[in-house]
This record gives C-alpha cells, structure tokens and sequence, in this order.
C-alpha cells in the first residue's frame, strides 16, 4: 500500500479515537511546542510538519463532533433550523458539516 494512503488511514482512524485526540491537544496546548514537535519526538522517522497536519485534523474533527452534537441537541430541543445556523455563525462550508449535510466538491459527494 502506498505509504501516503497508509497515513490518511492511520488519521481516519486516529480521528474516532478519542484519547489519541486528547494527546494530540495536551501536545499542542500544554506542551507549548509547534503542534508536530511531540509527535516528531515520540519517532524520528516522522515530520514535524506530518505531526503538525495530523494534530490539526484531530482537533478539528473533535471540533466537529462537538459542533454536530451541540446542533443535534438544539434539534432535539426544537430549535429552528434558522436561528441553529445563525447561532453558529461559521462559513456556509463549516455550518454544512455541523447540520450534517452533504457536500459536494468537484461534482462527488463527501
């Protein structure tokens, strides 16, 4: 398999992982150190760059989940969709992920 497939594999599944996100967070935002510095370190055949895009998607993508739930539960509360998305106030693109709707780019879905 090619090695760049096996790493977005490895961030896909690292992502549903909730404590790998949480180490990714205390890396960054205890460790005071770029984002990939604690990464790089733990294996010196990986990037500091590599280590910096990878603790970037966990977050967001925990960002996301929690963004998804927050709307879920206004949902259940009944709130208007309406009044949901101005309380998000984010980018059409980013408030398309939180209600959880599907995107298109270049014509497929994702």
């Amino acid at each position: 398999m090619n090695n760049d497939y096996q790493m977005l594999d490895d961030l896909m599944q690292d992502m549903h992982d909730r404590n790998t996100v949480r180490i990714a967070m205390t890396d960054w935002l205890i460790g005071g150190h770029a984002p990939g510095d604690a990464w790089q370190a733990r294996d010196p055949r990986r990037t500091t760059i590599e280590g910096s895009l990878r603790s970037e998607a966990l977050v967001l993508g925990a960002v996301l989940d929690l963004l998804r739930e927050d709307v879920q539960e206004a949902r259940d509360d009944g709130v208007p969709e309406d009044a949901i998305i101005a309380a998000l106030d984010l980018p059409a693109e980013i408030t398309s992920l939180a209600l959880g709707e599907v995107l298109q780019f270049n014509g497929e879905e994702n």
